[in-house]
Order: C-alpha cells, then sequence, then structure tokens
C-alpha cells in the first residue's frame, strides 16, 4: 500500500487530484484509507513517479507499513540496510499526547535491534522511516520528498506579464489535474487570461489551446509562455471570443476560469449568459469521456449554464477567495 503525505491547503482537492492523475494514466486503486492530509491506497508502484512529477499538493510519498492507535499497538518490522533515520510529524495538532521525540527514539531502537547491519544517521540518512500522527498513527518507509517549491517559480508575481485576476500555480496545476489529461493530450482554456493555467499544462507536456478576447492580455500569455522556454510547437494563442472562435481540432479536455470578481471585466455581459454561449460553441469539440474542470463564483449554479450538455457531474470543491467572494471548481465528465 501506498501512502501520500498532502498539503492542507485544502480539505478535499488534494486527495482528488492525486486520484485523477491516476485515472488519466490507467492505474486502478482499492483500499482507499483517507486521514486528516494522507491518502492510503493499494496501487501500482508506477504512482509513485505519477504522484511526484505531476502533483500540485503531495508533499511526499511512502510505503505503508503500520496503522494504529499507538506505537505499542503496532508490530512494527520494517528491514533495513542502510543508515537511517526516524522522522515523526504531526498532522493539525492531532495525537498531542504523544511525543515525537519519544517515538523517534522507541522505534529507532527497536529498528535497530531488528536490522543489526545498519545503523542510526540523523544528519545524512540513507533510508527513512517516518511515523505519521494524523487520525490514527501511520509508519511508512519514505520513498519520495517532493520539493514543492518549484511552483514558486511561476507564481503570478515572477511571471514577465501579471494580471490582477490570474490564477497561482497550485491551484492552476490541480485543476489540469483534474481534467485527467496527459503527456500529448490537447487543453483548451476558452477563457486564457495570462496563461496560468496553460503554464501549469505546458510543464506536464501537455499542449494547449488558448482563447483571449483581450489582445494585450493575448500578447501578455504569449510572452509568459515564450519566458518558461516553450514555443509555438506546443501551443497556440487564438486572439478572439470564445464564443464564436471554430476549433477544428479534438479536445481532450477543457480547464478554465472564467472572469469573475475583483480585476476582471465582462464587457457588460452577465456571466451566465456568456458561460453558456462559450460553452454551446466549445464542448462539441470535447472527445467522449473527456473532461471540463471550471472555476465558478459561489452564487452561480453549474445547473444553469450545463444544462442540455449531456455533462455528467463528478465532484465539486469549495473554496474562499476574499471575505465576499467563494469559488468552486467543477469538475464534469462529457
Amino acid at each position: 500500500m501506498l501512502g501520500f503525505y498532502l498539503s492542507g491547503e485544502h480539505e478535499s482537492l488534494p486527495f482528488s487530484e492525486v486520484k485523477s492523475i491516476l485515472e488519466a494514466y490507467g492505474l486502478s486503486y482499492e483500499g482507499e484509507i483517507r486521514m486528516k492530509q494522507l491518502l492510503l491506497i493499494k496501487t501500482d508502484d508506477r504512482a509513485v513517479d505519477l504522484i511526484a512529477r505531476r502533483s500540485a499538493y503531495a508533499k511526499e510519498i511512502f510505503s505503508v507499513e503500520k496503522i494504529g492507535e499507538t506505537l505499542s499497538d503496532l508490530d512494527v518490522k520494517i528491514r533495513l540496510s542502510k543508515r537511517f533515520r526516524v522522522r515523526c510529524i504531526r498532522i493539525g495538532g492531532s495525537m498531542k499526547e504523544i511525543s515525537c521525540s519519544d517515538i523517534e527514539r522507541r522505534l529507532g531502537g527497536i529498528l535497530l535491534s531488528q536490522n543489526p547491519g545498519s545503523r542510526v544517521d540523523l544528519n545524512n540518512p540513507e533510508e527513512e522511516v517516518v511515523v505519521f500522527l494524523s487520525d490514527m498513527m501511520v509508519v511508512g518507509k519514505s520513498l519520495v520528498k517532493i520539493d514543492r517549491s518549484a511552483l514558486k517559480i511561476r507564481e503570478v508575481s515572477a511571471r514577465p506579464f501579471k494580471h490582477p485576476s490570474s490564477m497561482g500555480p497550485v491551484l492552476a496545476r490541480a485543476m489540469v489535474n483534474l481534467s485527467r489529461v496527459k503527456e500529448g493530450d490537447l487543453m483548451l482554456d476558452p477563457f486564457l487570461g495570462a496563461g496560468g493555467i496553460a503554464l501549469e499544462a505546458l510543464m506536464m507536456g501537455i499542449k494547449v489551446i488558448g482563447i483571449e478576447i483581450d489582445e494585450r492580455t493575448a500578447k501578455g500569455a504569449q510572452e509568459n509562455m515564450f519566458s518558461y522556454g516553450f514555443s509555438e510547437e506546443d501551443f497556440r494563442i487564438i486572439c478572439g471570443d470564445s464564443r464564436f472562435v471554430k476549433l477544428d481540432e479534438e479536445l481532450d479536455s477543457i480547464v478554465t476560469d472564467p472572469p469573475y470578481g475583483r480585476g476582471s471585466s465582462l464587457r457588460g455581459e452577465r456571466l451566465q449568459d456568456l458561460l453558456k454561449e462559450v460553452l454551446k460553441n466549445v464542448l462539441p469539440c470535447l472527445r467522449r469521456g473527456g473532461y471540463l474542470v471550471i472555476s465558478l463564483p459561489h452564487w452561480l449554479n453549474a445547473k444553469d449554464i450545463i444544462e442540455n450538455h449531456n455533462l455528467t457531474f463528478v465532484e465539486e470543491h469549495r473554496m474562499k477567495v476574499n471575505r465576499s467572494l467563494s469559488r468552486k471548481i467543477i469538475v464534469l465528465k462529457r
């Protein structure tokens, strides 16, 4: 069984993102156990590399060795042959009655007695045993620590062209992953803006078509793509109105964050009317089995814009933007 230590930035999105990535590559999973910031599932070992490369929210991947209430309850037996250390992580104030340093010391002693050829090395270990204190105690062997700092170089403030309503790289990447696309697939963003969603898709080897009505913003999005090393072979930006632009390509997914909230302009249109017309134009290009992932303001009912499109509701995630606005991430399948 594999374990995924997830960011606590959102209560549901990190879990769905992991499973969406597995589904994109046809990897089945079962025996799901969900705890605070931990997802434990039985799946193919190929999931380790896929989640490490793709996920916006995963922090560490480990093999699950034991689950229990306390260390005393667990018959922990882990084979080690090299220098190792035990690391304890308390998640969200869980199990406050248990001392992490005590767990590290006690488990380290147990493992030393089981593995005479190994030794503890706190500074430069070759293997790590990790204990997570969540809804329960989970003991695992660390497989991959994921460096999420790479996302910072694509933060809105780091891009050459900036727009006040641009989406940050973490949520943008998660939305792309929720659409179940993989390398070589074709994604459309009909409200491209400064290209935050498109940029994350390109980083994962996905080809992109973006439509943007404002010429200055379309040029800015192109500048952002070029600045991160992508060429016109990787993406196509169309300056035009998504209600009327005709596409010949078959799309594998549509992922978009339409304009709403501060810093956005609808040019006098009502958002629900605009979305209805845009979806009527672009959804016929979405292949059967393809996904639409869209960010909507909390006050807009998705049923009002997706009716008559033969879309199946998959899931919804809510998050706060500011004091007056929350967004919904809606996932639909054609």
